[in-house]
């Protein structure tokens, strides 16, 4: 785990994928892993080159996350570290096997509760936005303004902002019930 304060309270679990993330930019490599994206409300992989990407790539996001164009984007000429649930990290090894880079790139999955559908989500974040206006600037499934066992759901627009505990939110509600 990191000993970074700061990266302690952007990471959902300690820290440690963003200090080897960081220590493989440090040595050449690229970084592939999941951000949110504000524009289509669902979260994809994206390629980073330097540390500033980290931090929108830091947190649990408990979502689907569409890998096709970051894969597609793979050069035999580079290495990557490549951060995932176990579905992706085995797919994506699957499509770097296949294109023979398996061996440039470094594989790194976490534990997986499972992700919500995107219609359960769609709906959600309607209702959040119905809510608090927009356009959304950010949303932060663990956001940890209450320490890290009170976990919030915390989304920002221009003009409001919503927060609830994981245990009192309707999207949490529902994902940890394992319905």
């Amino acid at each position: 785990s990191s000993t970074d304060p700061e990266v302690l309270n952007m990471c959902s679990s300690g820290g440690a994928v963003y200090e080897l993330s960081r220590f493989c930019l440090a040595h050449g490599m690229s970084v592939i892993g999941a951000v949110y994206d504000m524009n289509s409300d669902r979260v994809k992989h994206i390629e980073a080159d330097c540390e500033g990407s980290l931090a929108e790539m830091s947190g649990s996001k408990y979502l689907p996350s569409y890998t096709v164009d970051a894969l597609k984007g793979l050069k035999k000429t580079s290495r990557y570290i490549f951060i995932g649930t176990p579905c992706q990290v085995y797919g994506a090894r699957m499509f770097a096997r296949a294109k023979c880079m398996e061996d440039d790139i470094v594989f790194v999955d976490f534990f997986c509760h499972g992700n919500s559908s995107l219609t359960l989500w769609d709906e959600y974040i309607s209702g959040i936005k119905s809510l608090i206006g927009l356009p959304l600037r950010s949303v932060i499934f663990r956001c940890k303004d209450r320490g890290w066992h009170d976990f919030l759901m915390n989304i920002r627009s221009d003009s409001g902002v919503y927060s609830r505990s994981g245990y009192e939110d309707d999207f949490y509600t529902l994902f940890l019930s394992d319905a």
